[in-house]
């Protein structure tokens, strides 16, 4: 049978992982330095509202972290996706996988392609170009194993960090 798999980028991984890091030994050094001194009931209110704000930053993080440590699988019939993180698999059926299209997106003056895969259910699979490093063979192996193909779409928003997607009513 046959297949091609995705090679996902480590590298925003190890910096998000680095941040973590630091990020763990500043909020304990924090946290020693205000139970050393007589703490004020102001300071406190700081370091708890500092503290949660940095937890936020780290949640966004994690929930980055496991959303970019994926290796794709496609084959005739299914895509499968397994996370590095969670060590989870899932399958997509071929059934349920309307077709696919290719985009772009700008960031920081700069424009990235994107593959983005419809599902029947109204969810999207995004493949980014800065996220794998055989993203260019992504869209002619969705050709090649028989998966169908929309055509080009241009990048629109609806709003702060929305996109619309053309071929989202596409049959």
């Amino acid at each position: 049978m046959s297949e091609f798999k995705t090679r996902f980028k480590p590298i925003r991984t190890i910096v998000l992982v680095l941040f973590f890091c630091v990020y763990s030994i500043l909020l304990v050094f924090l946290l020693l330095l205000i139970v050393n001194k007589n703490t004020v009931n102001l300071e406190l209110l700081g370091f708890i509202l500092l503290s949660l704000g940095i937890t936020f930053c780290l949640y966004l993080i994690i929930k980055t972290l496991i959303k970019n440590c994926v290796r794709y699988t496609i084959r005739k019939d299914e895509i499968e996706r397994y996370s590095f993180i969670i060590f989870k698999k899932k399958i997509i059926p071929k059934s349920e996988i309307k077709g696919f299209s290719k985009s772009w997106t700008m960031g920081k003056g700069k424009s990235s392609d994107l593959t983005i895969i419809y599902l029947k259910n109204g969810d999207k699979i995004i493949f980014h170009e800065l996220e794998f490093y055989n993203y260019y063979e992504i869209k002619p192996n969705l050709t090649k194993l028989g998966y169908y193909y929309f055509g080009q779409e241009g990048e629109e928003f609806k709003g702060y960090f929305t996109r619309i997607y053309k071929f989202d009513n596409e049959k």
